[in-house]
């Protein structure tokens, strides 16, 4: 893993793709029908999108890992990551990170 910073605005439509395919992969099948379509829901809901500030983990370019904090830095939205075998160490250095700088 290369860096974990935050994401710009322009990155967005890729963290929420990443958050879809794993959501749709690794969480849905524990999921209604009706709950996954409101996880889709929310990840078209620009007002919701707009109190969430994201974070990334790269490998070189490719976004690979993402945390969303809300606004107000209380609260972890989501967390996902697309490398399953990787996926507690990725999560836990993005909020590593994020608690180091005081992000939250």
């Amino acid at each position: 893993m290369d860096l974990i910073r935050k994401l710009s605005a322009e990155e967005r439509a890729t963290a929420l793709d990443l958050a879809w395919r794993v959501f749709s992969e690794y969480e849905s099948p524990d999921y209604s029908k009706e709950g996954t379509l409101e996880f889709k829901k929310c990840l078209h809901d620009e007002k919701y999108l707009a109190g969430i500030e994201y974070y990334g983990a790269f490998d070189r370019e490719r976004l690979i890992g993402l945390v969303g904090i809300r606004s107000d830095r209380k609260h972890i939205s989501c967390q996902f990551c697309c490398l399953a075998s990787l996926r507690t160490i990725i999560l836990c250095s993005i909020s590593c990170k994020i608690k180091r700088f005081r992000i939250i």
